[in-house]
């Protein structure tokens, strides 16, 4: 493999193409026949195959049988499986409620991570601090995140329960109620993922025209019409 030198004179006899794209077209790598190319794709390609492509196709084949993994026996049936899913009510209510949860999720994410960075661009002290703070839960790893709100949300011996109880006197059952267990892994869903929409928003809020919110203040503005008028589109 060669590397052409971007800083060897250019032809003068290319009145159509620009300095940067010459340079870029003379500096790019040039292998010399096809087989280096693919030696140097061959781990990636292998690794694919194996752990991705080959798992697939495998899953893909076994649901036109009917197989018994302990005997080894399979029965072809064709679009028997898909059809009988498609015809359990159990199904259907597990993708409704998978819409739901996801409506949920993306939505109060992508609106709490929004107003939670617009608060934590404002120049105050220890803005860093509470930066680090905010993207902090997006570096825990999901075990470690479910245990935490597990403990928290404990009906017994939880810390969430220990002040609803000596404030207010009840203790609800997070985790036996099938609507508040929902509630729960929402809320920690989206807590869970509020760094990562918050990094984007914090970097999108800096890029704002200052010049362009100062004036609108001039002008009488208020900040909730200054962020919705002028904020908001921008980002």
């Amino acid at each position: 493999m060669s590397l052409v030198n971007p800083r060897k004179k250019l032809n003068p006899s290319l009145p159509h193409r620009n300095v940067p794209d010459a340079v870029n077209a003379r500096a790019r790598a040039v292998f010399r026949g096809n087989r280096l190319p693919w030696l140097l794709l061959a781990p990636s390609l292998i690794i694919l195959a194996v752990f991705s492509f080959f798992p697939a196709m495998q899953t893909l084949r076994l649901s036109l049988f009917r197989a018994n993994l302990v005997v080894g026996n399979e029965q072809f049936v064709g679009l028997g499986n898909f059809i009988n899913l498609l015809s359990s009510p159990v199904y259907r209510q597990v993708m409704v409620q998978t819409l739901i949860f996801v409506t949920l999720v993306v939505a109060l994410g992508l609106f709490f991570a929004l107003g939670l960075a617009f608060l934590a661009s404002k120049p105050i002290a220890g803005a860093k601090f509470y930066r680090l703070m905010l993207i902090y839960p997006y570096a825990l790893s999901p075990a470690i995140a479910g245990t935490l709100w597990l403990f928290l949300f404990n009906p017994e011996v939880g810390a969430v329960n220990s002040v609803l109880g000596q404030t207010f006197g009840i203790k609800p059952r997070w985790l036996d109620d099938p609507i508040l267990a929902f509630g729960l892994v929402v809320a920690a869903t989206v807590w869970k993922g509020l760094g990562y929409n918050i990094v984007f928003y914090l970097a999108a809020l800096q890029n704002v025209p200052a010049e362009i919110t100062e004036a609108a203040e001039v002008d009488g503005a208020t900040p909730w019409q200054n962020f919705r008028r002028i904020v908001f589109p921008l980002i």
